[in-house]
């Protein structure tokens, strides 16, 4: 008996043209949504690297979506030579696409530091200018020969006005009573220089675990339809085959009984008794 050759219908064959169609348009829109926010480019920034992984991992969705579609159309329309070549050249596209994938778990992860950590340099460089800003002040004052020249620098620094009754005050006294009230003002606005908020912290921490799972599902999803060759499948089923047969080497390795020689047992000789010649 001759084998016979299954022939697609002719809905199975429009079909397969109009989802390779809609693949190619998919996978437009994935480039064109990714490529808005990729400009302008500033891969030092935690901010800029955390928009990309999030474009990347929000529109994941549609590039997968054109992988499945084109699956699709290659299983209704197998001998459709367009359709076959589309089907190779977006199977080697998935191998990029899983590594590109795989490598935004480093970059979310890198990025929450970034942001984590120029949180915590803008607290600290608030405070540092506040308590130089109110240090100058305090030079200033112990430092002037008149109340006219503490009223001129305190103005070029932006500090408290003097009226007629304080440069009627003697000096001395004058001094003391601007220290403390200069010495209350650094406590206040030391006080509204708050700490990173522990909740935004907390949002950041959760949207960068989301991000991380989604690339390695992404990741995961992309290798299990990318090419690895003709014969051995999809790149996924390779790795996954490569491992297990670590896996037997290895526990063969460790049932492999030992094959150190026996240590050896004296054996003891009888000494024979000589016999007497009468």
């Amino acid at each position: 008996m001759g084998s016979t050759i299954q022939r697609s219908s002719p809905a199975g064959v429009s079909t397969a043209r109009f989802l390779a169609r809609a693949s190619v348009a998919t996978a437009v829109v994935f480039i064109i949504s990714v490529a808005s926010v990729f400009l302008p480019v500033s891969l030092l920034a935690p901010s800029w690297q955390h928009q990309q992984v999030a474009a990347l991992v929000n529109n994941g969705v549609i590039a997968l979506l054109s992988l499945v579609l084109i699956f699709v159309a290659h299983a209704l329309d197998p001998r459709n030579a367009r359709v076959k070549i589309l089907h190779a050249r977006f199977r080697r596209w998935a191998v990029i696409a899983a590594l590109a994938y795989l490598l935004l778990v480093p970059v979310a992860i890198a990025s929450l530091a970034g942001r984590v950590e120029i949180e915590q340099r803008l607290e600290l460089r608030q405070r540092e200018q506040v308590r130089r800003r109110f240090d100058a002040m305090r030079d200033l004052i112990a430092q002037a020969s008149s109340a006219q020249a503490l009223q001129q620098g305190l103005a070029q620094m932006e500090g408290p006005v003097l009226g007629a009754a304080d440069l009627a005050e003697p000096l001395p006294s004058l001094r003391r009573r601007l220290t403390v009230l200069l010495e209350q003002g650094r406590n206040q606005v030391l006080e509204r220089v708050k700490p990173p908020d522990p909740a935004r912290r907390l949002l950041l921490v959760r949207e960068t675990v989301r991000l991380v799972t989604s690339s390695l599902v992404f990741a995961a999803a992309f290798a299990a339809g990318a090419s690895h060759s003709e014969e051995s499948g999809s790149l996924l089923g390779a790795l996954l085959r490569r491992t297990s047969a670590i896996r037997h080497r290895l526990q063969a390795a460790v049932a492999r009984p030992s094959t150190s020689t026996p240590e050896k047992v004296p054996v003891r000789t009888r000494r024979r008794r000589r016999t007497r010649t009468p």
